[in-house]
């Protein structure tokens, strides 16, 4: 409907290192910021969305969209709008990273922008 490729390559263990409804709603978050940025790009722009995750080494995910032409970041690396405010998404995504003591990594690369985090195993 929007015009958007999405690709997928998930692997999820059968025991996850955090609790399942948490995780999908770090997926929902991260796909809506997707959705968005890629509202704002012009409509014959291709648009794609892919969404990877592994457990080997650890359990990482990797959520990535068409990148529009400029990103502004904060001085951790953090994506932020035009106010210089990070969005809902984006803080919801942050506290479930401080939470699970993840590691998050964004980042612009081939023309996509990236979302990538590492989750800690529980000890």
């Amino acid at each position: 409907e929007d015009g958007i490729l999405v690709k997928t390559n998930l692997y999820f263990p059968s025991a996850l290192p955090v609790d399942v409804m948490e995780l999908a709603t770090v997926f929902a978050n991260a796909i809506e910021n997707a959705r968005d940025a890629m509202h704002e790009m012009p409509e014959e722009k291709e648009k794609c969305l892919e969404l990877y995750s592994t457990d080997t080494p650890r359990f990482i995910i990797e959520i990535s969209n068409t990148c529009p032409d400029a990103v502004s970041f904060d001085e951790d690396g953090i994506p932020i709008n035009g106010e210089n405010q990070y969005g809902i998404h984006t803080r919801s995504i942050l506290a479930f990273t401080k939470k699970h003591d993840a590691m998050i990594d964004y980042v612009v690369q081939d023309g996509m922008f990236r979302l990538r985090l590492l989750l800690q195993d529980e000890d």
